[in-house]
């Protein structure tokens, strides 16, 4: 309930800016939240076989969050208004790529990110002195670069390319009067991907594969497969069938609960990638 939003961008020449804030009452009192964000996407043409796209985010939240409905024994604990408890959470993006055409057929591509994200979670005891209290914050840190090479040869497309991360985690809590109270971990991962395409015509088939090396939890290959057959100006079929994984993150590694006893860890740094396999058929 009473939510207002406001936002505005404006563009000329492959160059894009925007700003949008956001504000809301919530649904009940201490649940107010507002947010602050803006970014941009600049195409910059350096020469007849030389481009660059650069693009960028910032966003600031902040947020009062009440105590969420719950189940004990089968006995229903109700939400419940806390003043006490809120979230503050900025993040900034930076991303750039830059595309080189040296030959007809031939195009090199090469990208670099940043991404930095604080978020900051204090929550006090009961007015009643129940309960414990925290103020602990989360700070996360991603660099990533990668390149990658296609060339088409008549009908046929060949991409090979690599992909490299460095993450880093920073998770510490206040305890006054006691010391600040720290962590922090970081894990890099590599991965090296390929993909030979066809398309002539009406058929379009497609297979690609990822080797991925990681730090802290095991590699994993994947593969995925593809094609589509375009029967009449009108229907088009289409097939996909492969592979996936996710790797755990910083915090399912290592994270880390923030209380006024103390710092806990939260994370298995035992975990093993999330592995899938998945098809889907349809047409259009």
């Amino acid at each position: 309930f009473g939510t207002f939003k406001e936002w505005a961008s404006a563009g000329a020449g492959g160059h894009t800016i925007w700003a949008e804030r956001l504000d809301s009452d919530g649904i009940d009192a201490n649940d107010e939240y507002a947010r602050t964000a803006g970014g941009g996407s600049h195409e910059i043409p350096v020469s007849d076989k030389l481009s660059a796209d650069l693009t960028w985010l910032v966003s600031e939240t902040d947020a009062r969050l009440n105590h969420s409905p719950s189940a004990l024994d089968g006995v229903l604990i109700p939400d419940s208004d806390d003043p006490n408890d809120e979230r503050e959470q900025s993040l900034a993006f930076g991303g750039a790529r830059l595309e080189w055409r040296p030959l007809e057929g031939t195009r090199v591509e090469a990208r670099v990110s940043g991404l930095d994200s604080n978020r900051r979670f204090t929550f006090l005891t009961n007015p009643d002195g129940s309960g414990f209290s925290s103020d602990g914050t989360f700070h996360g840190r991603l660099l990533s670069a990668g390149a990658s090479v296609t060339q088409d040869i008549g009908d046929f497309s060949v991409v090979a390319g690599w992909d490299y991360g460095r993450d880093f985690l920073s998770q510490e809590t206040f305890l006054d009067p006691l010391p600040n109270l720290e962590t922090e971990s970081d894990q890099y991962f590599n991965d090296y991907f390929g993909e030979v395409a066809y398309r002539s015509g009406p058929v379009s088939v497609g297979v690609s594969g990822r080797l991925n090396t990681h730090e802290l939890a095991k590699g994993r290959a994947t593969w995925d497969a593809w094609g589509s057959l375009q029967v009449t100006d009108w229907a088009r079929l289409h097939a996909r069938t492969g592979t996936g994984f996710r790797e755990p993150s910083l915090f399912e590694l290592d994270g880390r609960i923030l209380s006024s006893f103390g710092v806990f860890p939260l994370g298995n740094s035992g975990l093993s990638p999330e592995r899938s396999f998945g098809w889907d058929a349809g047409g259009e």
